[in-house]
């Protein structure tokens, strides 16, 4: 199982009012999250966000709580799903930020090379664009292009 990072400077920084509301724009496996409500009263209100449908799902089946609202979206997105939500203001905002372990470890979103399997990559499954479409129809100058600019390699 998926071990939060940085959890005790969380609960020590971020939770700041048992009764507030706390946003997780990266629920992920829900690791911090489940630590977390052990310190929020039932008043407090909960948004869960995360962009991977499979991943959120199976988090909703762990966390199933009625202070807890599981929003599929991108973090981007924060301030129309805050807007959407009657939403004017927060006590604590939480991004664990990367790809989660559930992602490494399912041999089927194709983001670790240890598995044989398809090479796909995408945060979000509804997605069209893959990484197998990226390598067999771009152009190296385009696959530079992004290796250069979100995969911080200054020579690509």
């Amino acid at each position: 199982m998926h071990q939060p990072v940085l959890l005790q400077e969380t609960i020590d920084y971020w939770l700041t009012d048992p009764n507030g509301v706390y946003v997780d724009c990266t629920l992920g496996g829900g690791g911090h999250l489940r630590h977390l409500i052990k310190f929020l009263s039932t008043k407090a209100q909960i948004i869960a966000i995360d962009r991977d449908k499979e991943i959120l799902e199976a988090s909703r089946k762990k966390l199933n709580l009625p202070n807890i609202t599981f929003i599929h979206e991108d973090f981007r997105y924060l301030s129309q799903i805050l807007s959407g939500l009657n939403i004017s203001k927060v006590t604590g905002v939480l991004l664990d930020l990367g790809v989660s372990s559930m992602q490494l470890d399912t041999a089927s979103r194709g983001f670790s090379y240890h598995e044989n399997a398809g090479l796909d990559m995408r945060m979000n499954t509804e997605q069209r664009l893959n990484a197998t479409e990226i390598v067999n129809h771009f152009s190296e100058e385009e696959i530079a292009r992004i290796i250069y600019d979100y995969g911080e390699e200054r020579y690509a």
